[in-house]
C-alpha cells in the first residue's frame, strides 16, 4: 500500500501535463518537465514558437506555480505567480505583453540588521 502512495504522489505533476488545459482553437498542448517544475502550455498549430492560450507551470510538489495567458507570444490577461506553499506571490493584468493597472505583491520577510521586515518584489520590469 505504501507504494502505491509514493507513486501516486510522484505521478502528480506528470498528470497535470496530461490534463486539458484549455487550449483555443487552432493551437496545440505541449508541456515539459524538468527537476522540480513542470510546465503545461498551448502553442499556434501554424508557429509553434509561439505561446496562445493559458500557461501553466507546478512546482515539484503538485502546487500552481504561474498562470498566464498568451495572445500570439504576448502575455495578455490575468497572471498570477504563486510561491511554493501555494500562497500568492504576485498577480497582475497584461495587455499586448505590456502590464495594464496594478500589479498586487506579496510582501517578502527579510532579516535586517534590526530584525525582521517586510519587503516588496520588485514588479516594474516586464520579463
Amino acid at each position: 500500500m505504501r507504494c502505491v502512495i509514493i507513486s501516486i504522489l510522484c505521478l502528480t505533476p506528470f498528470l497535470a501535463i496530461a490534463e486539458d488545459i484549455g487550449c483555443p482553437k487552432g493551437t496545440i498542448q505541449n508541456g515539459e518537465e524538468t527537476p522540480g517544475v513542470t510546465e503545461a502550455w498551448c502553442e499556434l498549430k501554424a508557429d509553434r514558437s509561439q505561446f496562445h492560450g493559458p500557461y501553466l507551470s507546478w512546482y515539484g510538489n503538485g502546487v500552481l506555480g504561474t498562470m498566464e495567458n498568451y495572445n500570439h507570444g504576448q502575455r495578455d490577461g490575468k497572471a498570477e505567480y504563486h510561491w511554493g506553499n501555494g500562497k500568492l506571490q504576485a498577480s497582475g493584468q497584461y495587455k499586448n505583453g505590456v502590464r495594464d493597472g496594478a500589479t498586487s505583491a506579496a510582501p517578502i520577510q527579510l532579516m535586517s540588521d534590526t530584525g525582521m521586515e517586510n519587503q516588496y518584489p520588485d514588479m516594474s520590469q516586464d520579463g
